[in-house]
């Protein structure tokens, strides 16, 4: 009884190690992974695309911007609008409804590292973002109107930054427009 004992013991021991040595790497990779996600490029065209257009405004006391979603996609959201500050006050811009300025913030970790912090606070003077979470499905044009003093004053880039959420990841993306270069045939 005590031989069938002692195999038992020792075929318990060799399972719970095979068992040690199999888990351990997969919990490691887990651990890994939740830390650093994997990042996978997809060619143009494959996803979908945010087309951004500037459409006339009748009394020119707003931009009026129209965005459209390109190609298949699932739950798509415009996330933030910037443009440069100077840009914004040379046409006396405020943030369009649904909207709230904020600026690029500093994570805890990121403080210590005076690269950071001089790249934020630049940022932050030199530019103004706006952010919001507004849905944006294929083939269903939105209008944003951004409320403007001085409308046509001058011409600059405007960013809108968009995403899309998936159980398995995402994609995060942006698009640029050049503010009162009207098409002629709009």
């Amino acid at each position: 009884m005590s031989m069938n004992t002692s195999r038992s013991d020792s075929t318990r021991k060799r399972l719970l190690l095979g068992c040690g040595v199999i888990l351990a790497p997969v919990a490691a990779f887990l651990f890994w992974w939740s830390r650093n996600p994997i990042v996978f490029t997809v060619p143009e065209g494959l996803m979908a695309e945010v087309v951004a257009r500037q459409l006339e405004d009748a009394d020119g006391d707003e931009l009026v911007v129209e965005l459209e979603l390109m190609g298949e996609g699932d739950s798509y959201r415009i996330t933030e609008v910037s443009l440069e500050r100077q840009l914004a006050d040379r046409l006396g811009l405020s943030p369009p409804e649904g909207f709230r300025e904020e600026p690029l913030t500093l994570e805890e970790e990121d403080r210590s590292d005076p690269e950071t912090v001089r790249f934020v606070t630049e940022w932050n003077a030199e530019n103004v973002s706006w952010v919001c979470d507004l849905e944006i499905v294929a083939g269903v044009p939105i209008v944003v109107r951004i409320p403007a003093a001085n409308a046509g004053a001058d011409s600059g880039v405007l960013s809108i930054s968009y995403e899309s959420v998936s159980v398995l990841g995402g994609h995060w993306s942006s698009t640029t427009l050049m503010l009162n270069e009207v098409a002629a045939s709009e």
